[in-house]
């Protein structure tokens, strides 16, 4: 009688869901979605841009997050991009870091809320330019596990620019902030 009564209630929580099941969490991020991207250098130089993230569009990043107590995560994602334009000499490049601490929710062993904060730390260049940017990042997510450490998830995060300095050779250094608004769509893989 005993052993029935201390297993009723590890039977009634149910089976694990998203932060409880793994302690590591495998992201790719940015499969589908879109970005809007807007950036002011120095005093009177603002650009906004949209972007349509697809598979192999150059935009995916990838994330490792980790459990480190009950439901919360730290991890953060990598985005990695060299682009050649046909009649350039040279190319652009940029890495984005993206740290994050997170808190993983789930409502049911299936659905899962999961918001994260943390920072993005972008630093890229070209010919004659360097651009260094920091900002403040917000991701409002769900995820849907359908099968057990498979799930997909989707969202919405919002970046606020910190800091930033745009170098080209030869001139002073300029003011460079960065922001960036979007929906995001990704597959993850938790063990």
């Amino acid at each position: 009688m005993a052993c029935l009564a201390l297993a009723a209630p590890a039977l009634a929580d149910g089976p694990a869901g998203l932060g409880e099941r793994a302690q590591s969490i495998l992201t790719a991020e940015n499969l589908f979605g879109s970005l809007e991207t807007d950036t002011e250098r120095g005093e009177d130089r603002r650009t906004s841009l949209t972007q349509k993230y697809m598979p192999g569009g150059g935009l995916s990043q990838l994330g490792y997050h980790r459990v480190v107590a009950p439901r919360v995560t730290l991890g953060a994602n990598l985005h990695a991009y060299r682009v050649k334009i046909d009649d350039a000499d040279s190319a652009s490049w940029g890495v984005m870091l993206r740290p994050r601490v997170g808190y993983a929710l789930p409502l049911s062993p299936l659905f899962a809320v999961w918001p994260r904060g943390g920072l993005l730390l972008a630093h890229g260049g070209g010919h004659d330019t360097q651009t260094t940017a920091l900002a403040a990042g917000v991701d409002a997510l769900v995820a849907l596990t359908p099968a057990p450490h498979v799930g997909i998830f989707g969202g919405l995060l919002f970046e606020a620019p910190l800091w930033g300095r745009h170098k080209t050779e030869g001139r002073d250094s300029q003011r460079y902030l960065l922001s960036q608004t979007g929906l995001t769509v990704g597959a993850l893989v938790d063990f």
